[in-house]
């Protein structure tokens, strides 16, 4: 169950990934765990409709949207956590492997969740 389900009129007009040492403290758009200063991440730039938009990720959520990446050919910012959830709870089966990196990734995206509302509260 995948969640990217895109047409023509769904892609970028310009789209770029790079791993950028933060210059300043970023919050991470998937886990909105802190991305510190010095720390790379993942970064992505788009013009869509004619708006320029940025979405940083911590490297372990980085990880993730790979996955989605290769198993589903895309991924919705925001939604990286959802859509694994759904394919860990979708019944489809698959090598324990993958079942177990998948796991480890909702886990960590929701600690990290779980530590980032601690931390601003």
């Amino acid at each position: 169950m995948c969640m990217v389900d895109l047409d023509d009129d769904g892609r970028s007009v310009i789209w770029e990934k790079s791993w950028p040492k933060a210059r300043k403290e970023y919050r991470c758009g998937e886990c909105d765990s802190v991305i510190a200063i010095g720390e790379k991440h993942e970064k992505h730039s788009s013009l869509f409709d004619g708006a320029w938009s940025n979405h940083r990720m911590c490297y372990p959520c980085s990880y993730a949207a790979d996955w989605l990446m290769d198993e589903c050919g895309g991924f919705i910012y925001g939604s990286v956590y959802i859509d694994i959830k759904d394919h860990l709870e979708d019944g489809e089966v698959r090598p324990a492997d993958v079942v177990a990196k998948l796991t480890e990734f909702a886990e960590g995206m929701e600690a990290r969740k779980l530590a980032s509302r601690a931390a601003s509260t």
